[in-house]
């Protein structure tokens, strides 16, 4: 699953996309579409690539925060396919989150009752 945070201008991503891919330097086209049917597409270049070991992985930074500016917080099946072949190389699912931290701020109180012994 890939999960991606809302705000951030760049966000990293790991995928498989060279197992499937037929062509040399391919485009990927990535379609992301949530329970509500919000459709986000973007695309990323075999040049954009930078694991050390594309054969292995691949990973992508994008800016998260301009693509995915109008869509809901949620989770979204993706789909990616090679431009030049239309050949499907990945399908998944992505989980958009908001950017916030959780601090903790102690524990409540213990909770007493009074029982009726009569």
């Amino acid at each position: 699953m890939i999960v991606l945070n809302k705000s951030n201008s760049e966000d990293s991503f790991v995928v498989t996309f060279t197992e499937k891919s037929t062509v040399g330097s391919p485009t990927y086209e990535i379609t992301c579409i949530d329970t509500n049917n919000n459709v986000v597409i973007f695309s990323v270049t075999f040049e954009d690539d930078i694991s050390p070991y594309p054969n292995r992985y691949n990973e992508f930074v994008i800016n998260t925060a301009s693509i995915f500016a109008e869509y809901p917080l949620g989770t979204y099946q993706y789909s990616a396919k090679e431009t030049q072949s239309n050949t499907i190389v990945e399908v998944g699912k992505l989980l958009l989150k908001d950017n916030t931290n959780f601090e903790f701020t102690g524990y409540q109180s213990a909770t007493t009752y009074k029982g009726y012994g009569g």
